[in-house]
């Protein structure tokens, strides 16, 4: 099976962040992971992390719980916790 992308972001000159929903040895993973292009111009994937299904939801909540603990100019909140 192919990977399925679910979000891709540019991060400057030839790097983007990739979301992605794989399988490995018949399960289910996703994988969020920083590509960068190689010299025949082919994505090459470089540092990430793969996710468990049964990790989604507690990350999910992590992920959101930060973003409300962050200002719109990028800082961390006063008296986040």
């Amino acid at each position: 099976m192919t990977d399925i992308v679910l979000l891709e972001i540019p991060r400057g000159g030839d790097r983007v962040l990739r979301v992605s929903l794989a399988e490995w040895q018949g399960r289910a993973n996703v994988s969020v992971r920083e590509w960068h292009a190689g010299d025949r111009g082919d994505w090459l994937p470089g540092k990430g992390a793969t996710l468990r299904p049964n990790e989604l939801a507690q990350i999910t909540t992590a992920l959101e719980r930060a973003a409300t603990m962050i200002t719109r100019d990028g800082r961390i909140a006063e008296g986040a916790k």
